[in-house]
C-alpha cells in the first residue's frame, strides 16, 4: 500500500486534470518523488462522474485518487504548515511571487480531503501579472494550475511537493481546458554481465540486473536486433549457443509501466572454434635408383581436406632411433589434403622410416604418421664413365708477420714538463700526469699490433734508464717513475678483444723490464692501452737542471 500511495501523493496536482472517455489525463509535476505515476480523476463534485470537454471558470471539481473511493485523504509531507490551490504563468510555478492567484485549502494532520474546486474560487491576488483570477478570466491565455505545499507561513515551499498542470483559459468567459500530460515513466538501468571468452559449441551462461528492482517484466538477450534468448522474470540469465567469432551482446529491458525500458552497454564475447582433429596417413618415399645419397620423392595425406599447416618430413635410422635426418617440409593440397616434396637428395644409405609430421594452423591440431615399409638405400656407385683424374698443385704463402709497439712519442722527445716542490714532503712531483690515452682519444695511446700467425698472445714490458743531468752531473733513479692505470681501449673492426687483455701498473720504474699488460687470447690484430705516466718523490736534494732518460718499451 505505500508504493500505491506515494504515486497517489505524486499526482496530488492531477486534482485539477480532468477524465474524458474513460482516459485518464495527467500534469506533469515537479518532483523527485520516483513513483509519480498515476493520475487522480477529475470528477463532477455532484456526481462524482469523469468531467469531459470545457471547464467552466466557476464548475465545481473534485479530484479522486482512486477512481472508486470518494473518500481518499491526500497525505501531507513533513513540515508543511499551509497547502494552496494556485494559477501561475507557465514556467513560474516555484515562484510564489510569480503567481496570479490562490486559494488557501484546508490542512490537517491526517491528510487533505480535496473540497470542491473551481477556476474562479482562486480568490485570493498573486503578485504576478495580469494580477488576480478576474484578470486571469479577461485575459485568457496558457497557464499553469497546482497545488502546492508551503511552510513559514506560506513563503516558501515544501521541496518535492510542487504538482501543476498546463491549462488554457477563454478570454472573457474564464473557460478552461487541460492538456493531458504524459507521465514519464521511471527511468532504468540494465546491466549485463558476460564472459569475454567462450567456446564454440559450449553455452555462455549471461546475466543481466534491471534497476530499481521493483521493475518487472521480460529481459531480451540480443546481439544487434536478433534476439538470443529470453528471460520473463528476475534472475535474468540465459545460457547463449554462440558461433566462433566475435560477438557484441546486450541485454534490453522492455519495460513494463511504469517502469521504462533500458539497454545495457554491449558486452564482447569472443569465441574460439573447436579443436579440428587431424590425421597423417599414407606416408611413402619413392626412390628411382635406390641409392643414398640420390633423389627421392615423399608423400603424405593430411585428413581431413583442407586442413592448413604444414608436413615435415624426417628420416629415422631403423638401427638406430636417435640417428635422423631432416627432410625437409611441404604444405597439404587444399583438395586432396596430399604433401609431397617432389625430389630430395639428402637421406645416405641406410634403411629408414620416414616420419611425416603435421602442424597445423587455426583450429587444426597435431597429428603424425610414419612410411609402413622402410626406406632402403644401397651405396651409390658414383658417377658413371668418370673422366681420368688430373690432379694440381696450387701454392700459397702465408706471412711470418711481426709484432710492433708504438707510442705517440716513438720519434720525438717527451717533455714532461717542471718538477714541482711539495713543501710538506720536500720531495719533487711532476704537475700533470702524461696521459698517454682517452676514451676518446685513442690514436693517443699505446699501440701493439700482432700480425704472427703462429704466435697469437704476447706480452708488453717498459723499462726505464736514471734520470741523468750532463750540465750538473745531477742524477735521480727511474724508480720515482711509473706507469699507472693502464687500461685497454676498444679497437672498432678488430677480432682481438680487450677482455682478454689484462692490465698491470707499474709503481716504480726500474731498468729491468716490467709487465705492464699480457694478452691470452687467440686472435691478431691492434690492441691500443691507456696510461698515465707520473713522477713522485724526487729528493729536494737533487740538483737543478734538465734531466733526461731514456724510457723503453717491448712487446713479444
Amino acid at each position: 500500500m505505500k508504493s500505491n500511495l506515494g504515486r497517489t501523493i505524486a499526482a496530488t496536482i492531477g486534482a485539477l486534470a480532468l477524465v474524458g472517455s474513460g482516459l485518464s489525463g495527467a500534469f506533469a509535476a515537479e518532483t523527485t518523488n520516483p513513483d509519480f505515476v498515476a493520475s487522480p480523476v477529475i470528477a463532477s463534485a455532484e456526481t462524482a462522474e469523469p468531467v469531459t470537454g470545457s471547464i467552466g471558470f466557476d464548475q465545481q471539481v473534485v479530484a479522486l485518487l482512486d477512481g472508486s473511493d470518494y473518500n481518499v485523504m491526500y497525505p501531507v509531507p513533513a513540515g508543511a504548515t499551509g497547502v494552496y490551490t494556485f494559477v501561475s504563468p507557465r514556467g513560474q510555478e516555484s515562484n510564489i511571487r510569480a503567481w496570479n492567484a490562490k486559494a488557501v485549502q484546508g490542512l490537517t494532520p491526517g491528510g487533505i480531503l480535496l473540497p470542491n474546486v473551481s477556476l474562479g474560487n482562486q480568490a485570493t491576488l498573486g503578485d504576478g501579472t495580469p494580477q488576480g483570477i478576474l484578470a486571469v478570466r479577461t485575459a485568457g491565455g496558457d497557464y499553469s494550475l497546482g497545488l502546492a505545499f508551503t511552510k513559514d507561513n506560506g513563503v516558501n515551499l515544501i521541496p518535492d511537493s510542487l504538482y501543476f498542470g498546463h491549462i488554457t483559459v477563454t478570454a472573457g468567459t474564464g473557460d478552461w481546458t487541460y492538456e493531458a500530460a504524459t507521465v514519464p515513466p521511471i527511468p532504468t538501468t540494465t546491466m549485463l554481465t558476460a564472459p569475454a571468452t567462450g567456446t564454440a559449441g559450449t553455452p555462455v551462461h549471461v546475466t543481466a540486473t534491471v534497476a530499481p528492482a521493483e521493475a518487472t517484466g521480460a529481459v531480451e538477450f540480443r546481439e544487434g536486433a536478433t534476439v538470443l534468448a529470453t528471460d520473463p522474470a528476475a534472475p535474468y540469465e540465459a545460457d547463449l549457443d554462440l558461433a566462433a567469432g566475435s560477438h557484441s551482446i546486450t541485454a534490453v529491458y522492455g519495460g513494463v509501466a511504469p517502469y521504462g525500458p533500458s539497454t545495457s552497454a554491449a558486452s564482447t564475447v569472443d569465441i574460439a572454434g573447436q579443436a579440428v582433429v587431424t590425421t597423417v596417413s599414407d606416408v611413402t618415399a619413392t626412390s628411382a635408383s635406390g641409392e643414398g645419397g640420390k633423389a627421392v620423392s615423399y608423400s603424405a595425406t593430411v585428413a581431413p581436406a583442407g586442413a592448413t599447416g604444414t608436413v615435415t618430413f624426417t628420416a629415422i635410422d631403423t638401427t638406430d632411433a636417435a640417428h635422423t635426418i631432416p627432410i625437409g617440409d611441404a604444405t597439404p593440397d587444399a583438395t586432396t589434403g596430399i604433401a609431397v616434396i617432389p625430389s630430395a637428395s639428402n637421406v645416405p644409405a641406410g634403411s629408414w622410416t620416414i616420419s611425416a609430421a603435421f602442424v597445423g594452423t587455426g583450429l587444426y591440431q597435431p597429428s603424425a604418421g610414419t612410411s609402413s615399409a622402410p626406406l632402403v638405400l644401397t651405396a651409390s656407385s658414383g658417377l658413371e664413365n668418370p673422366s681420368a683424374p688430373d690432379a694440381q698443385t696450387v701454392v700459397v704463402e702465408v706471412p711470418r708477420g711481426a709484432i710492433v709497439i708504438t707510442t705517440p712519442y716513438s720519434t720525438e722527445a717527451l717533455g714532461l714538463g717542471a718538477l714541482v716542490l711539495d713543501q710538506a714532503t720536500s720531495t719533487y712531483h711532476l704537475g700533470s700526469p702524461v696521459v698517454f690515452t682517452s676514451g676518446v682519444d685513442t690514436a693517443n695511446s699505446i699501440q701493439v699490433v700482432n700480425t704472427r700467425p703462429d704466435h697469437h698472445a704476447w706480452s708488453a714490458f717498459v723499462e726505464s734508464t736514471p734520470f741523468t743531468n750532463t750540465t750538473a752531473a745531477g742524477t735521480f733513479d727511474a724508480e720515482w717513475m711509473s706507469l699507472i692505470d693502464v687500461v685497454p681501449v676498444s679497437v672498432q673492426d678488430n677480432a682481438l678483444q680487450v677482455t682478454d687483455i689484462t692490465p698491470h701498473d707499474i709503481a716504480a720504474l726500474s731498468s729491468t723490464p716490467q709487465e705492464f699488460a699480457t694478452y691470452a687470447g687467440d686472435d691478431l690484430g691492434t690492441a691500443r692501452l691507456g696510461a698515465k705516466l707520473d713522477i713522485q718523490g724526487v729528493p729536494s736534494s737533487t740538483p737543478s737542471g734538465t734531466y733526461s732518460a731514456v724510457l723503453t718499451f717491448t712487446a713479444y
